[in-house]
């Protein structure tokens, strides 16, 4: 078995029981809202997959339940992309690692990226990049 398939069998039983409870939307609402409210981000795709909720409240709900958990997953993008901010290590084409993940960060927190940010000078970088660290923005998305 491939690391891909093994990865892809552990994503499918992590969605399973959304899967369930997204099934019983119409059905049993509240009982299947709390399950998905539990499931969190593993509960993204199959949410997102699904047609309208029934009524209007279901589909507010699930409309609400959407945002907060693609803004969980951004923010832990952010966090977990941040110790790479500090690494120096060159890329082919004169890349950095900090400097793609510079790039993927401010992507996720909708900062604007200079259109030629990777044909900046290093130190032109850098700079950009302690700009990014010491915004509130920025800050914010590491608590």
């Amino acid at each position: 078995m491939t690391g891909q398939s093994v990865g892809a069998e552990l994503s499918a039983e992590a969605r399973y029981p959304a899967q369930l409870a997204a099934a019983e939307l119409e059905s049993r609402a509240q009982e299947a809202m709390e399950v998905l409210d539990g499931a969190g981000v593993s509960a993204l795709a199959v949410l997102a997959g699904t047609g309208t909720a029934g009524d209007v409240a279901r589909e507010i709900w699930k409309v609400r339940f959407l945002a907060e958990e693609m803004a969980t997953v951004k923010w832990d993008a952010v966090r977990a992309l941040e110790p790479l901010l500090g690494k120096r290590d060159r890329l082919p084409e004169g890349m950095r690692i900090c400097d793609v993940a510079y790039v993927i960060v401010c992507w996720n927190l909708r900062v604007k990226v200079a259109a030629n940010f990777m044909s900046l000078a290093v130190k032109e970088r850098d700079l950009a990049m302690q700009e990014l660290r010491r915004s509130e923005l920025f800050e914010e998305a590491l608590r």
